[in-house]
């Protein structure tokens, strides 16, 4: 027996190509894009991506405090609780550091 794949069914099949995604990296739209649409793989990368780089943290904030006001946003609130706890960590360890020197 043939199954027949409707177009939601194969395109969840694909890896997730970002519309937004360029040579520079992470535009706000790609974040976007990540968050909303993702995949447990995207969101790995997106993790990383926040753990390497302040200037990814400040666009997943920044994309995230758009969408914070929706209740049903769960993504959005999850990557905003996560950056902040990110940049919190960061910022103890920081002020840690300058107490020391």
């Amino acid at each position: 027996m043939r199954r027949n794949y409707n177009r939601c069914e194969i395109q969840a099949r694909k890896k997730m190509i970002h519309r937004h995604l360029n040579h520079r990296g992470l535009n706000l739209a790609a974040i976007d894009d990540v968050i909303g649409r993702g995949k447990r793989k995207d969101w790995e990368e997106l993790r990383l991506a926040v753990l390497t780089s302040p200037v990814c943290l400040e666009k997943v904030q920044r994309v995230c405090r758009a969408h914070i006001g929706d209740p049903r946003a769960q993504r959005y609130h999850f990557w905003m609780h996560y950056a902040t706890a990110v940049f919190d960590r960061v910022a103890a360890l920081e002020q840690k550091r300058d107490q020391m020197h």
